[in-house]
């Protein structure tokens, strides 16, 4: 759904937002750690800033990720241990703060008509495209969806296992220095990437900002070439009409943030002190 302009297309379903903002934010992590950085495909349809943007959570919100990451030159078995600590407190997420949370606001008791109209925007047929190419098989609906998801995590979960159990005897022939400096780093990750309320532990306000703007990427898009000019002001006025509260206390926040990620609405020519606004 197309909450700007009014065309609908592939980029306002559900789908076709979240994609290609979470592929550019996973090349952006990997960068930043320093580790291969994959190829890009759908974050090609994104403007610059939409990748600058994820570039600069990984100063924030995934910063603590970053740093644990492990070097290709360095090995630290602290920052091991705290990516342990990362996925236990990932699996207690998925498993149980998130359904609660879908619960809560209703998603997991949806009415009929409420699924049909999901199902309408969700653009469920991008998802299956993308599945069928990733996963080198044909996908064409939500059970085949399903099921090669459980298939593809079964093998990710022994993948993991087995590297566990590889890094647990290597372990056990390590220095009691290091064994130690492994579980202290346990304990650490498990809240450093999501505290205690679910929530990202660095960076909350910046990061609420910022995933509104991804949310919205392509109406900005269509904002941003807007006759006669919009400002980062009509921009700020229209987005907390979308989300029906205040997303930030001080407006010059919000045109900091638009300044660090390049995010104009001022079209080539137009005078610079409106563009900052």
């Amino acid at each position: 759904m197309n909450f700007y302009g009014n065309e609908n297309r592939a980029e306002h379903t559900i789908v076709g937002r979240l994609m290609p903002f979470a592929e550019a934010l996973h090349r952006s992590v990997m960068k930043a750690a320093e580790q291969p950085v994959p190829e890009i495909n759908h974050s090609s349809a994104l403007p610059p800033w939409c990748h600058k943007m994820c570039d600069e959570l990984t100063k924030s919100a995934f910063g603590s990720l970053v740093k644990a990451s492990p070097r290709r030159t360095k090995f630290s078995c602290r920052n091991y241990g705290r990516i342990v600590g990362m996925l236990l407190r990932g699996v207690v997420f998925l498993l149980k703060e998130a359904p609660a949370q879908l619960k809560r606001d209703g998603l997991l008791d949806l009415s009929p008509e409420q699924k049909t109209k999901l199902e309408a925007h969700a653009g469920l047929p991008l998802l299956f495209a993308a599945a069928t190419k990733q996963l080198q098989k044909p996908i064409s609906n939500q059970e085949e969806l399903l099921k090669a998801g459980e298939e593809q995590i079964e093998k990710q979960t022994e993948a993991l296992l087995s590297s566990g159990f590889l890094f647990l005897r290597y372990m056990l022939n390590r220095p009691v220095e290091e064994q130690h400096e492994f579980l202290c780093g346990i304990p650490q990750g498990f809240v450093l990437l999501i505290n205690y309320h679910g929530e990202f532990a660095g960076g909350r306000n910046r990061l609420d900002v910022f995933l509104v703007l991804a949310m919205h990427w392509p109406e900005i898009v269509e904002m941003q070439k807007a006759q006669p000019p919009k400002t980062r002001r009509d921009l700020l006025k229209w987005l907390e009409a979308q989300e029906n509260r205040r997303i930030v206390e001080n407006e010059k926040l919000f045109f900091e943030l638009c300044g660090d990620i390049g995010l104009s609405l001022a079209p080539p020519g137009h005078p610079q002190n409106s563009a900052s606004i």
